[in-house]
């Protein structure tokens, strides 16, 4: 599996790779892996703006398995599914 990771920028030119210590990836945890599991290789995660969306369930990412079809996930931070 390809692990998904997350890089964050304040102003879209610069950016940083967090350490999040969540996913282990060849041997460490040390990284900004946050999806190493179905669908990681192409995870699209997007923020629900329905302020009817539960909080636990504020983020949603969309993924695609060759396998498994069109596969849906949900988080309340955006970085742990």
């Amino acid at each position: 599996h390809e692990p998904a990771c997350v890089s964050e920028s304040h102003d879209g030119i610069h950016w940083k790779r967090p350490d999040l210590d969540l996913v282990e990836y060849e041997g460490s945890r040390n990284n900004n892996s946050i999806w190493m599991g179905r669908g990681s290789h192409n995870l699209a995660p997007f923020l629900d703006s329905n302020p009817d969306c539960p909080v636990h369930k504020r983020f949603k990412a969309l993924a695609g398995s060759s396998r498994e079809g069109l596969l849906a996930f949900s988080s309340a931070d955006g970085v742990q599914f």
